[in-house]
């Protein structure tokens, strides 16, 4: 019985409901049959975790015990708006923790550039200007069919839009905003890298294109319009 694997179930070592531990005096045996003694065999094996009992022990039961629990960004609803596309949402997740290559963050790397943005060409780049305060940006979510607020600290806290809205108006305006922060990022890149640039009004046609291609595909999009036929004027 003592030739027992460390995997081996507890039962390995009982007979009959006792305990088969050997008669070998090597200290460790000695110990263990001393602790055993006082311990009464009964019924199978189970796992225990932290002395819970009566409870089905999984590994997600055991990961949700030890990981850290922390409340969710208060901005988590336009990350997970159900009108989301997967790419403008991961960039504006990015965007909200502060995650993208900006130039305050190349400089902070002491990476070799200029900090002025260059959709404005006036302030320096940041997460909070080239996403909110850039005069590029603000035409361009001015663009939307509700009403944004173009504040840093406003979209840190969750609010998006200047007042309150139907459920469908503010899928519809969080679809616009991550589109817009997804095009904003793009046309960024574009005036870096390709020496290409796009002027706001050609950036919102563009982005009125992709809330349309991805609304005409959506099928609570299609019920809330056949439900509301008013409901199509958010296309435009």
């Amino acid at each position: 019985a003592l030739e027992s694997d460390s995997l081996d179930p507890v039962g390995y070592i009982q007979v009959d409901g006792q305990w088969d531990l050997g008669t070998s005096n090597y200290h460790a045996v000695r110990e263990l049959r001393m602790l055993c003694s006082h311990i009464t065999p009964r019924g199978s094996d189970e796992i225990l975790w932290n002395d819970l009992r009566n409870v089905k022990i999984s590994i997600s039961s055991i990961y949700n015990d030890i990981a850290a629990h922390k409340s969710p960004p208060p901005w988590l609803s336009i990350v997970w708006s159900p009108y989301a596309v997967p790419k403008f949402a991961i960039t504006t997740w990015l965007i909200l923790q502060h995650r993208l290559l900006t130039k305050d963050r190349m400089l902070r790397f002491l990476m070799n550039t200029n900090p002025v943005c260059v959709l404005c060409a006036v302030e320096d780049e940041t997460h909070s200007h080239l996403f909110s305060s850039c005069p590029y940006t603000r035409i361009v979510l001015a663009a939307c069919s509700a009403m944004v607020h173009p504040n840093w600290t406003d979209f840190s806290n969750g609010r998006f839009l200047a007042q309150d809205y139907s459920r469908l108006e503010t899928n519809v305006a969080y679809l616009f905003i991550t589109t817009a922060f997804y095009a904003i990022w793009k046309e960024r890149n574009n005036r870096i890298f390709k020496n290409a640039s796009c002027n706001p009004s050609g950036l919102i046609n563009s982005i009125r294109t992709k809330v349309r291609e991805k609304l005409y595909s959506c099928q609570d999009f299609r019920r809330q319009v056949q439900a509301d036929q008013d409901a199509i004027l958010l296309l435009y």
